[in-house]
């Protein structure tokens, strides 16, 4: 029978570039709350391997980083999304506080596509949370289907 044997793994880049990369990326974040973002190559430096870079460096830091490759161009573009949009999915209970946020301040019942549009929530699981508010009695719907309206109680 053979021996196991356990081998340090190659360091992915030096910690000299992660740092590098990682105060790109800081400042990139902070820009990309009112900019596009575009990171431009040097004529040396290879697209692919910068984009693994950086994309490694966001993953280590718990960055939320997508890169796109630009046509006829030797830049990348940089876009960061929110943090509550990582898992993809809202939990449970921020979507019906957005609900019910959005109910308290308006005049009036609103419509589903008011509720979704003003509390910027995702259609697709618009009537699973709504049945759950509406059963447990914290919101009024009135009517139905298309004509549906909801308030708070």
């Amino acid at each position: 029978m053979g021996k196991l044997r356990i081998v340090p793994a190659k360091e992915v880049m030096k910690s000299e570039r992660f740092k590098t990369i990682l105060g790109i990326l800081k400042d990139a974040e902070q820009g990309a709350k009112d900019h596009h973002i575009f990171y431009d190559l040097d004529k040396d430096e290879n697209g692919v391997q910068v984009r693994k870079d950086f994309l490694y460096v966001a993953q280590k830091e718990g960055l939320t980083l997508s890169i796109k490759k630009l046509r006829k161009s030797n830049s990348l573009e940089l876009i960061f999304k929110p943090a509550e949009t990582k898992s993809g999915r809202m939990p449970a209970d921020v979507y019906k506080k957005r609900v019910l946020e959005v109910l308290t301040a308006a005049d009036g019942p609103l419509k589903k596509g008011e509720i979704i549009e003003r509390g910027e929530l995702n259609a697709a699981t618009w009537n699973v949370r709504i049945t759950e508010l509406v059963d447990n009695g914290r919101v009024n719907r009135k009517g139905s289907r298309r004509q549906a309206v909801y308030s708070l109680p």
